[in-house]
Formats: structure tokens, sequence, C-alpha cells
């Protein structure tokens, strides 16, 4: 099959999983984007620019389009209406955490994109969402969106968006994570942040806690990582000033082997995330060997079992603390937990998103 990627927002990874897919998929995959940059305006103009460059092409067998592109504005520019359009949900407008320095939340601008989100869906042939929980939670939110219009709101359409929607989780390429050997933990323990510095990953909760070890008096070292901007949240100054001595690396690195190598490096990432609609910082932080210590809620009880791991699970910044000080001092390792993780590898798991788009455009 030709199949038609189309991305409005081309970066991080939203390109690395169009690239993976590309890489291992049985079908023909051609990508079209724009950079990631400016994603409010991706979500508002990305669809004019994109349709002008594949209405001229010869026709797909199907169109897989991302959230960060308004797709009813997208097909209605192109001229392959018969053709089937699929829609994957890394993320949406309606359940994430937004900023309160967003000047788009003090003006009330904030539901708009969230309805982009809802309209795509409503054209979509079918929908894909990264994690259960992304699913559950979209569908509650956009029924609470709609009880907010004064009439005329198709409450019955998150039904119709329901019973075309499957879960597809997020490939990445897990196995080159997996460390060689299991290493007992490291004297001093080294705890890592590996998300991007930004106010949806809580950096707040994640630093008070590394400031509570430190008057406790426990012995640690420090690997901060993941993408950060001009305008990152000011708890990451206040960190390197005191925990300067602490710190063994900050900032992104050049390679993505040096991003493992760090990784496999760390013996615990504790995750203080308001958002992952997956959690691919979470999953890649297991399989290079670390110790997860997550909250229970999110995505991240699909990645491992809170019934056979209750210690690796918090509910409160309270229990996070406790958990976190018997983990270090327990040095329990848990061998068996990266290799879980390589039901989501590329070449370890099936290619869902490859079987189901072959069964939905060719039903038999």
């Amino acid at each position: 099959m030709r199949i038609y990627a189309i991305e409005g927002f081309l970066g991080g990874s939203h390109k690395s999983w169009l690239q993976g897919w590309k890489n291992h998929s049985q079908h023909q995959i051609e990508i079209f984007g724009l950079p990631g940059r400016h994603w409010k305006w991706r979500m508002e103009g990305a669809a004019i620019p994109l349709a002008k460059k594949v209405a001229d092409l010869p026709k797909p067998d199907a169109f897989v389009c991302s959230d960060m592109l308004n797709l009813a504005l997208f097909k209605a520019l192109i001229p392959y209406h018969d053709v089937p359009f699929y829609l994957y949900m890394h993320e949406n407008q309606l359940s994430y955490p937004w900023s309160p320095e967003d000047p788009d939340v003090r003006l009330k601008r904030d539901v708009h994109y969230g309805f982009i989100n809802y309209t795509s869906c409503l054209v979509a042939d079918h929908v894909f969402f990264n994690s259960n929980y992304h699913k559950e939670q979209f569908l509650y939110d956009l029924d609470a969106l709609l009880a907010r219009f004064p009439d005329a709101a198709d409450k019955e359409s998150v039904k119709t968006i329901e019973e075309k929607s499957a879960v597809v989780p997020i490939s990445l390429d897990v196995r080159s994570m997996i460390p060689p050997l299991v290493k007992p933990m490291n004297s001093p323990v080294c705890i890592v942040w590996n998300h991007r510095w930004e106010y949806d990953k809580n950096p707040v909760a994640f630093f008070d806690a590394m400031f509570q070890l430190q008057d406790l008096g426990i012995d640690f070292e420090l690997l901060i990582l993941g993408q950060s901007t001009s305008n990152y949240p000011d708890i990451f100054d206040k960190a390197k000033r005191t925990l300067d001595h602490k710190i063994i690396h900050i900032g992104t690195v050049t390679s993505r082997s040096e991003y493992i190598r760090l990784l496999q490096k760390a013996d615990i990432a504790l995750t203080t995330s308001k958002q992952d609609f997956f959690g691919i910082s979470v999953v890649e932080a297991i399989a290079a060997g670390c110790i997860p210590l997550l909250p229970n809620s999110l995505a991240y009880p699909e990645h491992i079992s809170i019934e056979k791991y209750p210690a690796l699970f918090y509910n409160t910044d309270t229990e996070m603390l406790t958990k976190l000080v018997s983990i270090i001092q327990s040095k329990k390792t848990y061998a068996e937990m990266p290799e879980q993780m390589l039901r989501y590898d590329w070449e370890a798991t099936p290619l869902v998103l490859d079987q189901m788009i072959h069964q939905f455009t060719n039903p038999v």
C-alpha cells in the first residue's frame, strides 16, 4: 500500500516515530510535514501548505495524519475524498494541562485547539490513540467540553468517535537501550530526570524531592537530561545552584548513543509529570535499567503492573518521598523489567498499525 503520512509538527517524538514506522513498515510510506515549531500555528494552518504538497501527487491508498493537523480543513483542500483517513493521537489539547502562564488560558481561548482535535476525530475514518488512558481521558474531556456549549452540541458524536477508536501504542528502538549486564545500584545512588524542561512535566515536584533528600543527608548523584527551551521553568536554575555538587550532567546530549550511555548509568528514574499520554521517556528509562518511581495515574500503569510492583507507584508527594528513600536504602534491583519493554520495540512486536490500516482499508 502507498500511504501518505501527514504531520503538522514534524519534530521530536512525532518525527522519530514516523521515521521508525517508515523504516519498519511493510507499506510504502511517504512523509509530508512542517518543522516542529509554533505548535499552535501548526494546528491552525499546517493543513493549507500540506494539502498543496499532496494535491497533485498520485492517489494514495490511505492517509495517516497526526493530531497536530486540522484534518477537516486538510480533507476539504485535497481531491481524494474516497481515500481512508486515519488519525494518530500522540496527544490532545483538551486533556493537556496548560501552563497558567499561557495567555490563551487567561483569555479563555485554550479550548479552541481541543476543538480542532474533536473535529479531526469526527472526520477521520479511524482514530488511533497511543494508550488506553489517552483514549478514555479524551472521550471524557470531550463529553465535558460539549456540555459547555449553549445548544446544538452533538453529544452523540462522542460515542461515534469511541466506536471508531483503537489503541495502538508507540513503537520505539527499545532493544538498543537494554544494558548487556545487570548492575548493582551505584553508591552514591544516581537519579535521573529525562523529560522535557516544561511545566507539564512538573519539575518543581521533582526538584523539591531532591532538595528534601539532601536535607535528609542522603547521598546521591543527579543526571538532568531532556530537551530545554529558552523559556524553561525557573526551578532548573535553582537546582543548578542548590544541587551543583551533585549534578554529574545537565542539559541535552548531542547523540542518542550518549543519551543511552547516561540513562544506563542511572539507578532511579523519578517521574512527577502532570501529563503523559504515553510516556516515551519512562519506557526508555525502564529499558535502560532504571528503577521507575511513577505516579499512580496517566498511562504509567499500562507499562508495568501496579499489582506486581506496588512499591514503584505513589499517590501523593509525601508517599513519593517515602518510597524514593525506601528504594535507595533497600538497594533492590529489578533485573527482569527492561525486557518487559520489548513489547514496544519495532522489531520485537508486530506492526499493529500496519495490520490495522491494511484490515480497515481492504475489508474482506
